[in-house]
């Protein structure tokens, strides 16, 4: 994790155009906080820069879990039920 340095903080664009150059130098791919919910995720080497706004109602936190030598994944939700990957997929898309 990096703080921006306050010379590139001026506005999200230039805050943006020094995240793309920290993961270019790095080949590697991260995101920017701009603010508490303003978030830009780019790809390996700072490409494809992607503005999302945080949520914090839905949906609930939840984990993937794979089983050693397992081809399942669970997905365990807050209240700790547990679903098939596969099927919270399904379940997504409707």
């Amino acid at each position: 994790m990096r703080e921006v340095p306050s010379a590139f903080v001026s506005t999200r664009k230039i805050a943006e155009a020094w995240a793309i150059d920290e993961l270019q130098r790095f080949k590697a791919k991260g995101f920017l906080n701009w603010t508490r919910r303003d978030q830009t995720f780019f790809d390996k080497g700072g490409s494809n820069p992607r503005r999302f706004q945080a949520t914090f109602e839905d949906p609930p936190a939840t984990a993937w879990m794979q089983v050693a030598s397992s081809a399942t994944k669970f997905l365990f939700k807050e209240d700790w039920s547990v679903k098939e990957k596969n099927q919270a997929i399904l379940e997504a898309g409707k």
